[in-house]
């Protein structure tokens, strides 16, 4: 008996009700059952195409036909179709899901069911061509679940492509591959032809494939080899650890960049986690990773994107000055971003600067459930993309067979798609339909989560390390800059110190294993900058230099006890005091400059005239009074003096995790606990500064001590910024659930119809999220006014009700137990004192003559006080360039500003030095735009949020 037709039964009533939505062992045998009847051994004994028929097999007789059963269709199909089929002259296969199972089942039954037939010569044929024709039948499958998806009654030439596939089975058997291929690229075009009726246009199919570390070897080598097109999402770190590790892999890849088979995606060095970290490492990051992958490659991606969670507003200008031409807008782990409905959009950041972006998550190729729903997926695309695109992620020579079929096919002829490059996609595809803006909001981490889970040090508190030393190294190196701008040339004695500063914290994980020596680096550029400033020619005399190197005046609180006597008290010295043996003075410092702070002969200085400002459980200046609560000790109240009413009070919580989410309304007491002050006294009664301190527990409900804790809270003369200092000593541990079990600073306002802004690289934007990360500071925006609270770096915080937040102080795996906070009664510009309060004072005392011509000044001023400058450094000109001992001198600046509120301002910068001449950047330091100059002012229009680089040189 000859088994003249092949046949799968689907659960399905006609393809029209194909399912989609199968996974696992289920999709792959529904799928390895249609294309094993593929196998060019039984379509050349059959001498037809093969079929399907629904689950209930209505067909009368089984006589000649081999029926494969899916496990799938075992539950919705009854009768004993086994019995049938010995009875009529059938064969069945059922039970199995692999498709080389099927197959060898498959061959079995045909010998048996016909001797006349030889199944000999199979070893013959080679196995990539009959993997050719198993992926034709994949192809044909989603072709025709395609054309119902896209609404269209199929008009495939079953006939010719039964021709061709049969002659191509015929070629194969017979030893002839070349004619079976000449075949089948006949029947690829009938069914190329069939889509083009209904969608004539190329569908763009993106490999998207992962590496890493542990990926780069033989895996890697054998996609490199394949002759698809291949995008690599690969870090810059990767890379070097593949140069050193495996150099046939750097070979490989190479040889396929040069032929255009595969695109470099990625950018950065290592991913870190890119919303918590200052703009200025993300562009070091970049930069440091581009220049890894030149070194190594020979090339480097101009395609941004990274696995890990870590997308920012801020990226699309970054990535467009340092010459990308487009991005990867999504990310392949855990975290919430925003997915364009579009495949190929236009990702706009906070500053209106757009780039091309794939705004659409790929399909899991791995996954074999993709191929059963891919027809859907398409079709989606059809219908929805301005560029019909469907992307496809995988680690190396980890991907479903259907995956590969789907990339064999497309080797003949675009069947379903056309796979190509990224570099390819955004060059030669039409332009995107849409944009796609985001709010910080739509961005949602999942950092802590993972931090806690994968029992990492100190979640919480490294953040608020990082930042500090950040600011540390950024006032380190501006220091430098401003003493290699006075002395106008290189300084030979800082040849052993020539990396900068903050380059050794592109990657926060480090800050823990080993922490920086950010003070080292500070008194070294402190030591510098005080060596080359200009010095009257006179008797050294003891006094103070205090050095300013950020662009905005600040005001700070100096101990000057080892002068003789207080300083007079005129500019830039606002008040001055002497109480306890201790002399103090409140210092104004101009921006980018110093003062010099000595007492004066024949002019004594005079205390300050007022009350102090500590009295019993008040604080009080000139700009609010903050009461401390007697049994509590946490603040119970911040006044101004202009409006009535309580803006904020603040207290220290611990939440268990039983409580419920989002728990305690607005009108509720916190009943999880309760701060209990055993003491709560005046620790600084001075004129210019105080500080009273509270020491107590947190304890529950039923007295039970939770942790202990002492609270200072201090104020200065002159200064919106009231500090908080906290030391916890828990003696209840937390659970791993960080967003429902930790201690926090609670802070409350009265307002209900308050809104929040929030500090994201130190911008300040809305946020109305439940849970959001901040690092710098939170304003609270409401009739009476606004009040910022300044977390110090701890990024972390959580809305309860409308009117308070908590900012996270401890979870589980923090071993921190200080911390530093602050509050500040309408402060102008947030982000001053959110990096004032991480900032450290420089004071030096010496014994030196005073600085000429002026004892205080400023090097560089910038007017627009919306605008941060958050780089600087020297332009040299080297005239013997590439000779040992050549002169490297100093001809200009060049300086990077960043507009922080929202709102386009025409900033002008003044220079020490009258510059010549200025012009725009980007940041491979090629020039945009030429700037106006007028005397010492260079004049920069900047839009909201805008982040630019400039030149200046001078005369």
């Amino acid at each position: 008996m000859k088994l003249d037709e092949l046949i799968v039964l689907l659960p399905c009533h006609g393809l029209d009700d194909f399912p989609t939505n199968l996974s696992g062992d289920d999709a792959e045998g529904l799928l390895a059952a249609w294309s094993a009847l593929w196998h060019p051994v039984l379509v050349a004994a059959t001498g037809r195409l093969p079929s399907w028929r629904r689950a209930e097999f209505p067909s009368d007789t089984l006589n000649g036909k081999l029926v494969v059963v899916p496990p799938v269709v075992e539950r919705q199909f009854s009768g004993d179709m086994q019995t049938r089929a010995d009875n009529e002259g059938g064969a069945i296969v059922r039970g199995l899901t692999r498709r080389d199972d099927i197959i060898a089942v498959c061959l079995a039954k045909l010998k048996s069911a016909d001797e006349n037939v030889s199944v000999a010569n199979i070893d013959q044929i080679p196995q990539e061509l009959i993997a050719d024709f198993l992926a034709f039948g994949t192809a044909y499958l989603e072709s025709e679940l395609l054309v119902r998806r896209m609404r269209y009654s199929s008009n495939l030439d079953d006939g010719r492509v039964q021709t061709h596939l049969v002659a191509a089975a015929m070629a194969a058997v017979s030893g002839d591959p070349d004619g079976a291929r000449q075949n089948l690229t006949l029947c690829a075009n009938v069914l190329v032809e069939s889509r083009g009726r209904y969608y004539p246009v190329d569908m763009s199919l993106l490999d998207l494939t992962l590496v890493a570390s542990t990926t780069i070897g033989p895996a890697l080598r054998r996609e490199l080899a394949g002759s698809q097109a291949i995008n690599l999402l690969i870090a810059g770190s990767v890379v070097a650890q593949m140069a050193d590790r495996e150099p046939e892999t750097v070979s490989a890849l190479r040889s396929a960049i040069t032929a255009n088979t595969v695109c470099l995606a990625g950018g950065e060095w290592t991913e870190i986690e890119l919303p918590l970290v200052p703009l200025e490492i993300i562009l070091k990051q970049l930069r440091r990773g581009l220049a890894t992958y030149k070194e190594h490659l020979g090339a480097r991606p101009t395609i941004y994107g990274r696995r890990r969670f870590g997308l920012t507003s801020a990226l699309p200008r970054i990535l467009l000055n340092l010459g990308f031409r487009g991005a990867i807008h999504f990310t392949l782990d855990d975290g919430k971003f925003p997915q364009s409905d579009s495949t190929k959009t236009r990702w706009e950041g906070f500053d209106s600067a757009t780039i091309d972006a794939i705004g659409r998550a790929p399909l899991d190729a791995r996954q074999n459930g993709t191929f059963v729903a891919l027809a859907e997926k398409i079709g989606h695309a059809m219908d929805h993309d301005h560029v019909a695109t469907i992307g496809l992620a995988h680690w190396p020579s980890q991907s479903s067979i259907f995956y590969d079929d789907l990339r064999r096919v497309a080797g003949y002829a675009p069947v379903l798609g056309k796979f190509v490059t990224l570099d390819h996609y955004f060059a030669n595809t039409d332009p995107a339909g849409g944009y796609s803006r985001n709010t910080p909001d739509e961005y949602r981490s999942p950092y802590l989560q993972q931090a806690v889970s994968q029992k990492e040090v100190d979640p919480l508190s490294r953040w608020a390390r990082y930042h500090r030393k950040y600011v540390e190294a950024m006032t380190a190196e501006h220091l430098e800059t401003l003493a290699t701008l006075l002395r106008q040339r290189a300084d030979p004695s800082q040849d052993s110190m020539t990396a900068p500063r903050s380059d050794s914290l592109i990657d926060p994980a480090a800050e823990i294993v080993s922490p920086l020596p950010t003070a080292d680096w500070l008194s070294q550029a402190a030591t510098r900058f005080a060596a080359v400033l200009p010095k009257e020619k006179r008797e050294a005399g003891l006094g103070y230099l205090t050095l300013n190197p950020v662009s905005y005046g600040r005001r700070v609180l100096l101990d000057v006890s080892q002068l003789p006597e207080l300083p007079s008290v005129k500019a830039p010295i606002r008040a001055a005091e002497e109480i306890g043996g201790k002399k103090r003075v409140v210092v104004d410092l101009p921006p980018m400059g110093f003062a010099w702070i000595a007492a004066t002969a024949g002019e004594p200085g005079r205390n300050w005239s007022g009350s102090p400002i500590a009295n019993n459980l008040i604080l009080r200046n000139e700009f609010c009074e903050v009461t401390i609560h007697g049994k509590t000790g946490g603040i119970q109240s911040v006044h101004d003096f202009r409006s009535r009413g309580n803006r904020l009070s603040q207290q220290l919580v611990w939440r268990p995790p039983t409580a419920p989410v989002d728990s305690v309304a607005d009108d509720a007491e916190a009943t999880f606990s309760r701060m209990d002050a055993q003491s709560v006294e005046v620790t600084d009664a001075g004129l210019l500064r105080g500080e009273i301190t509270s020491r107590g527990q947190l304890v529950d409900p039923t007295g039970q001590r939770l942790s202990g804790f002492t609270q200072r809270v201090q104020m200065t003369l002159g200064s919106r910024l009231v500090v908080i200092e906290i030391d916890l000593d828990p003696a209840e541990s937390l659970t791993a659930d960080p967003w429902n079990s930790y201690i926090a600073s609670r802070f409350a306002w009265s307002d209900r119809t308050s809104e929040l802004r929030r500090g994201v690289h130190l911008q300040s934007h809305l946020t109305r999220a439940r849970r959001f990360e901040a690092p710098h500071f939170v304003q609270v925006e409401g009739i009476a006014g606004r009040t910022a609270l300044f977390t110090g770096g701890m990024p972390h915080h959580s809305r309860v009700g409308s009117r308070m937040l908590d900012t996270l102080l401890s979870v589980q795996g923090e071993t921190a137990t200080k911390f530093r906070l602050g509050i500040g009664l309408d402060v102008v510009h947030p982000w001053m004192a959110a990096l004032d309060l991480l900032s450290p004072e420089i004071a030096r005392s010496a014994t030196a003559a005073p600085p000429e011509p002026v004892s205080y000044g400023w090097l560089f001023h910038l007017d627009a006080k919306n605008v941060l400058v958050t780089h600087w450094e020297p332009l040299w000109h080297e005239p013997n360039q590439g000779k040992a001992g050549g002169p490297k001198n100093v001809v200009g600046v060049r300086c990077r500003l960043m507009e922080t509120e929202g709102r386009a301002v025409l900033a002008q910068l003044r220079c020490f030095r009258a510059p010549v001449s200025a012009q725009q950047t980007d940041f491979e330091n090629q020039p945009t735009g030429a700037l106006a100059v007028k005397d010492d002012r260079v004049s920069l229009d900047l839009g909201a949020y805008e982040w630019v680089q400039l030149e200046a040189r001078w005369k």
